[in-house]
Parts: structure tokens; sequence; C-alpha cells
């Protein structure tokens, strides 16, 4: 019976879409209703059973940290059969005084993880540290820098880390980006997606939105 409804139903959405051009309407458990236009569908999933179990086989662990310190803002990459993550760690998400690090740490299995390296400015707090493979093969971690300009107020650059010959993250240094996102309060390249041997994030500030690309992932252009 399963077998024959399935048919008649995709039969029957063929016609509409083919004919009419129609919808498919699917109302969820709750009543909420989600449509579909049917020249737009390529296939069809029945699932059996109850689909409201929980996904098996998915575990969380803490890899870093007793909880006393603020540990956020995680990045994730694998090469070479290594995982790699990048993420903050600080006192608090963020107040004046906090000066988060960069912690980078790797794994064979994704289960067991050594603290591999530590990035720190004095008197800078390191942010959002997104780490990323390049067209060369090395390792990169664009972050956001945020320092104190007075007792009230603050502002935010874009600073850049690349992998040396040796496998080591250098210090991190202003990325260079053109004058037109040099703005007053935040300067800041959210991530990195490459494509072929250019590199392209947005930088944004209250308002402000700009899309960049780079080649070497230091020097930016509009």
């Amino acid at each position: 019976i399963f077998v024959r409804l399935l048919l008649l139903l995709l039969t029957s959405l063929t016609s509409c879409a083919q004919n009419k051009k129609n919808s498919l309407v699917i109302y969820q458990k709750d009543g909420t209703k989600v449509e579909y236009r049917t020249d737009a569908i390529d296939s069809i999933t029945f699932a059996k059973g109850n689909t409201e179990e929980k996904p098996q086989g998915i575990t969380i662990t803490r890899v870093y940290g007793d909880g006393t310190t603020y540990c956020a803002f995680t990045s994730l990459v694998k090469r070479g059969g290594i995982y790699y993550i990048a993420f903050r760690e600080g006192s608090t998400h963020v107040a004046p005084g906090d000066y988060g690090v960069i912690r980078i740490m790797t794994s064979q299995d994704g289960v067991d993880w050594q603290l591999n390296q530590t990035l720190s400015l004095p008197q800078i707090d390191l942010r959002d540290p997104d780490i990323s493979i390049m067209p060369n093969g090395r390792m990169m971690i664009i972050c956001g820098a945020r320092m104190q300009s007075d007792e009230d107020s603050y502002f935010t650059r874009t600073y850049s880390s690349i992998e040396d010959e040796n496998g080591y993250f250098e210090t991190p240094e202003p990325a260079n980006l053109p004058e037109e996102v040099i703005w007053e309060s935040c300067s800041w390249v959210w991530r990195l997606t490459w494509c072929e041997d250019t590199g392209y994030g947005v930088c944004y500030d209250n308002g402000n939105i700009a899309l960049l690309k780079t080649t070497d992932g230091k020097n930016f252009s509009l």
C-alpha cells in the first residue's frame, strides 16, 4: 500500500509540475505550512518510523578548558588527515581589559586533542579567529583585534597570521585593507572563502558592508 501511495503521489506531482506548475504543500505536525514549487522538485524522500528520535552516534565532549574561562568562536579545518581548531579564550565574552588569546589545537581522530599553539598580543583582544587553507596549502588565521582608544570606547581592526614553513603560525599582524573600508570603529574582515587562488571576505561596520579579496592573506582590495 505504501509503495502504491508513493507512486500515486509522484505521478500526481509530475503531472502538476508539467501541466499546472502548482505547489507541493506540506503541513507539519505543529500546523505550520511549507510550500514548494513542483517545477523545482527533483525528488521526494519519505521517512518511515519516528522521525523525532534523537540522532544516534552524536556526542558532545569538552576538548579544552575547565569552564573557568570563556572559550568561544571556534573554527575548524582538516588538512592531511589532521583536524585543526582555532578559538578565542578570555575571561569574559568581551570587557575592558580582557585581552583574549587564540588557541590552536590539533587532533588526528577528532577525539583526542592537543594544544598546538597560542597567539597573543599585548593590550589587544584577539577575537573570532577564522582558520582556512590557502591555495599554496598553508593555513592562515584571520581575526578581529579589539583595542581600547580611551576609557569609554574602542576600535577593531583586522589581523592575520600565516603558517610558516615549520607549521607554526606567525605573530598576528595588521592586514592591509583598502582606504574605502578603514572605518572609524570597525574594519573587520569576517572569515575567508577561497576560490582557486583568491580569498573572499566581507568587511563590516555599523551600516557599512564591503566585499574584499586577497591572494596572500595580508593585502586586501575592494
